[in-house]
């Protein structure tokens, strides 16, 4: 019997697909305004229907890219894993930064975001208004959901166990989150390959290693530098991926680094030329270099010091996957 392929899908992929259905223009919206905006008596019925349709057609698209890769369940021995996020995933992330994710928040005027306790809504009870059942969508599809894991740490658990298998010897990612190229770097045992899609194109390590100026075993310090603001992790002002992977292959990784490279000045008040930039706002901090250039010649009082030594360290536990609650925040 041949080796298994395993397929693993990120759920993230479909919110976005979805949203691009309720735009202004898009599939679901039409279908709303037509079977039930504009009839006189709403068809509830066919408006499921040409929904249903819609996602349908996501899911042949898909099965489409796996059958270019020869991963597709057609062919017998492929398992496709569809990982969704679960509606508590984000409150583990939430004890490390109350603001992980709060750019995707959906709330009412009175409410403050807060990870620790934002609740998510649940993909797939979309699926269920179109009489797709989630956790069996297609034929030699199940659906993988923990609440309290997102999508991306219930793919990096399966790769692990993949790993682990003899039986499985391909395994295929199909995700958009740029968090899961990590998993290049990790030791892929003999006979194995991964390979990671964004569903349009293949993403490769050496692309990825190319375009960044940096090795794959650094992929996680170097984005720990430079913030996600997808996921809304902040970064260290005035350092973005250029500067940040001239400092990882300078002291090799996170550790490595001295700790005033961490360290900004914000300035008390404005103070002639030097501050021109801080004027107008185009940024508010000094890196450590600009600062001892100016020191001399400016009383200390007008500056403050600022610290993202703590910040980054939390950004690393916050990227690296799977997620593993740390053990100053776990209870008894």
């Amino acid at each position: 019997m041949s080796k298994k392929n395993l397929v693993l899908v990120d759920a993230g992929w479909f919110v976005g697909r979805n949203a691009r259905h309720w735009s202004p223009k898009g599939g679901m919206k039409r279908a709303h305004r037509k079977w039930i905006i504009r009839q006189k008596k709403p068809n509830p019925y066919m408006f499921v229907k040409a929904c249903r349709k819609i996602v349908f057609n996501d899911f042949q698209y898909l099965d489409l890219r796996m059958t270019q890769l020869k991963v597709s369940p057609k062919f017998g021995n492929s398992e496709v894993i569809v990982c969704y996020d679960g509606i508590n995933a984000r409150q583990r992330r939430g004890l490390i930064s109350s603001a992980y994710k709060g750019n995707r928040a959906i709330l009412t005027d009175s409410a403050t975001y807060d990870a620790e306790s934002y609740v998510i809504h649940d993909l797939r009870e979309d699926f269920q208004k179109w009489s797709i059942n989630p956790m069996h969508p297609r034929h030699g599809w199940t659906g993988l959901y923990d609440d309290y894991k997102e999508a991306d740490d219930l793919i990096a658990e399966k790769v692990l166990e993949a790993f682990e298998n003899p039986e499985i010897e391909n395994i295929v990612i199909f995700t958009g989150d740029s968090d899961i190229h990590q998993l290049y770097a990790w030791d892929l045992p003999a006979g194995k390959t991964l390979r990671i899609s964004n569903v349009q194109n293949i993403i490769k390590p050496t692309d990825i290693e190319t375009n960044n100026k940096i090795k794959m075993s650094q992929f996680v310090d170097w984005k720990s530098l430079t913030g996600d603001t997808t996921d809304n992790i902040v970064s260290i002002p005035g350092l973005g991926p250029v500067k940040a992977a001239k400092l990882i292959n300078e002291f090799g990784s996170l550790d490595n680094i001295p700790a005033e490279k961490f360290i900004r000045y914000r300035v008390e008040k404005d103070y002639g030329y030097f501050w021109k930039s801080l004027e107008s706002k185009k940024r508010d901090l000094l890196s450590v270099e600009e600062y001892a250039s100016i020191s001399s010649l400016i009383p200390e009082d007008l500056f403050q010091q600022v610290d993202y030594g703590s910040l980054i360290q939390a950004n690393r536990v916050m990227i690296r996957l799977p997620f593993e609650m740390p053990e100053s925040l776990t209870t008894d």
